[in-house]
């Protein structure tokens, strides 16, 4: 077995096994796996298929999972698009704030009352994130009104 392998093996061992982070038997369940299958993964009697990855962040919500890899590969979740002819500077400059708003809606989203992670903040935490994305929302709109005024 490769030696990238290997270390994933080794992290879902000392995950599931050493520090008995998350139970086995029901994250097989939640990943759709026979329980000795996912056993077999983690003490490498068999080769873990790379397509678990997404079903172990969905069954336990940890990011680490997902980290392995990114950190292992030095590479983005998603691949950023480059300058080109149809998407110039100016375009791939405009991305970032767009993106950087969708991100702010998803973390509002979040805040809300009504969401499970909403309800384990604080009234003091909640007010600081809001104003926090407020400021970011400013600041972001004027370098979007910046780069779109024409110069005189």
């Amino acid at each position: 077995m490769p030696i990238k392998h290997t270390a994933f093996q080794f992290f879902l061992y000392k995950t599931f096994v050493l520090d008995k982070k998350y139970d086995v038997r029901e994250t097989a369940q939640k990943i759709g796996e026979s329980a000795s299958t996912f056993y077999n993964y983690i003490d490498a009697v068999s080769y873990c298929p790379p397509d678990i990855i997404p079903r172990l962040y969905n069954a336990t919500g940890d990011i680490d999972f997902l980290d392995f890899f990114v950190k292992d590969t030095d590479m983005m979740l998603s691949p950023r698009q480059g300058v080109s002819e149809v998407h110039d500077v100016i375009d791939e400059l405009l991305d970032v704030p767009e993106a950087v708003g969708r991100l702010i809606t998803v973390v509002r989203g979040s805040l809300s009352p009504d969401s499970p992670s909403g309800r384990k903040m604080s009234p003091a935490e909640k007010r600081d994130n809001v104003n926090a994305i407020d400021e970011a929302i400013f600041q972001l709109e004027e370098l979007k009104a910046s780069i779109l005024r024409p110069k005189s």
